[in-house]
């Protein structure tokens, strides 16, 4: 099965599995970082767009809100949204 994901997502998952658990990072950890990053992505693509972005993640506007205030506790995080936010105002300027 795994072979299977890791071929068709074009990623070594075993390798990501390993090098995360030799440096002691948990199953929620991995989990949690992986989607921080995958929403930031998706939101500076979008130019923090909340509404186009959920549309991509095909998921509800109001739960990529809360995935938003949910990690906004991690410095990386709420300071990487400021950054999006920060070049989106000042392209309207």
């Amino acid at each position: 099965m795994i072979k299977r994901v890791e071929n068709s997502l074009g990623i070594d998952i075993q390798r990501i599995i390993k090098e995360s658990r030799d440096k002691g990072i948990t199953y929620k950890e991995l989990l949690e970082h992986f989607e921080m990053e995958f929403l930031l992505q998706v939101l500076d693509e979008n130019n923090f767009n909340i509404s186009k972005s959920a549309l991509i993640l095909k998921i509800n506007r109001n739960t990529l809100s809360k995935k938003i205030d949910k990690y906004s506790k991690y410095k990386f995080f709420k300071d990487y949204i400021q950054e999006i936010k920060s070049r989106n105002n000042g392209d309207n300027k």
